[in-house]
């Protein structure tokens, strides 16, 4: 009992901080770490080899009410971003796998879904303080934007928002 009310304590604390601070911040880390990703996931084994494109990362998990509300968003905006060359993929930290698949059948979630080894090591290597947190990375893996909280990303100012960070480059209309 006692552990079940510590934690829903503090998936009320990472929500209520994540709300608080919503919004763009100074990107952190650098560069994308070479932070461990689960084996039955599939994917690659550690997150710096994602494929070399230009990618919004979302950090997230189930257990994370307002990462599940922005998660249709988040489809969406990968059919918008493809044009562009640009690829959405969602970094989960969940424990259980079965629970995280079963939640992205409910929803049609075809977003590639690597799962962290652990969250307390993704938070210390992304430097994330809450969930959701966004990264925006370049083709070389340099992560040169952040955005901490949810967000309506199949609005058209996160489109802009992510097209300004990850520069002309990219790709052409």
């Amino acid at each position: 009992m006692i552990a079940a009310l510590a934690r829903s304590w503090l998936i009320g604390l990472v929500i209520a901080t994540s709300q608080a601070f919503a919004g763009p911040t100074e990107p952190a880390p650098e560069q994308l770490p070479a932070l461990p990703l689960r084996a039955e996931a599939g994917g690659p084994a550690v997150l710096s080899e994602l494929p070399r494109r230009p990618t919004v990362l979302n950090v997230w998990a189930t257990w994370c009410g307002p990462c599940r509300k922005e998660m249709p968003a988040l489809q969406a905006l990968a059919g918008r971003l493809k044009e562009y060359g640009i690829d959405v993929v969602a970094l989960s930290v969940d424990d259980d796998l079965k629970l995280m698949e079963e939640f992205l059948l409910k929803y049609a979630i075809t977003l590639p879904t690597p799962v962290a080894v652990s969250a307390s090591e993704t938070f210390r290597q992304l430097e994330a303080i809450a969930l959701p947190v966004t990264y925006y990375v370049a083709a070389n893996g340099r992560i040169v934007g952040k955005y901490l909280g949810a967000r309506e990303w199949d609005q058209d100012d996160a489109l802009q928002d992510i097209l300004d960070a990850l520069g002309s480059a990219t790709a052409a209309r």
